[in-house]
């Protein structure tokens, strides 16, 4: 019922939010890929950071979600940026048992250009690991 709440890209706002956190409470492996689709595809800032949120608490489940989390940081909005960040270091820990380093932190208040250079240090970190990950 919540993935196709998410899915329904005429459902209201609050509802599909509703909807990315229930799955993230959930945990359960086929909401993956709709919480990717929701942060990747939405227009919504609110609906991007429930989805960000809900990948991080499907851990190394959501290991695919990684390059989608990756593509966000440096977009127009700061906190589904900070929210990513805080998702890949979850997600990393979970799989790896620590947490991910990529040299820089995120602070929401970086200016743009700044939050592309994180951006720019998960792919480079992301193109180092992702085998170790399975991906």
């Amino acid at each position: 019922q919540y993935i196709k709440i998410l899915d329904d890209k005429g459902a209201d706002g609050q509802e599909r939010y509703d909807a990315a956190v229930n799955l993230g409470d959930l945990r359960h492996p086929a909401a993956v890929d709709p919480l990717i689709r929701a942060l990747g595809q939405s227009k919504d800032t609110l609906l991007k950071r429930a989805a960000a949120w809900a990948l991080g608490r499907h851990g190394k489940m959501a290991v695919r979600s990684i390059p989608t989390l990756i593509a966000e940081i440096g977009g127009k909005e700061a906190y589904v940026g900070y929210t990513c960040v805080d998702t890949l270091k979850r997600i990393t820990k979970d799989a790896l048992g620590a947490e991910a380093s990529v040299g820089q932190e995120f602070d929401p208040t970086m200016s743009r250009t700044e939050r592309k250079k994180v951006q720019k240090a998960w792919e480079a970190w992301w193109a180092k690991n992702q085998k170790n990950l399975g991906a």
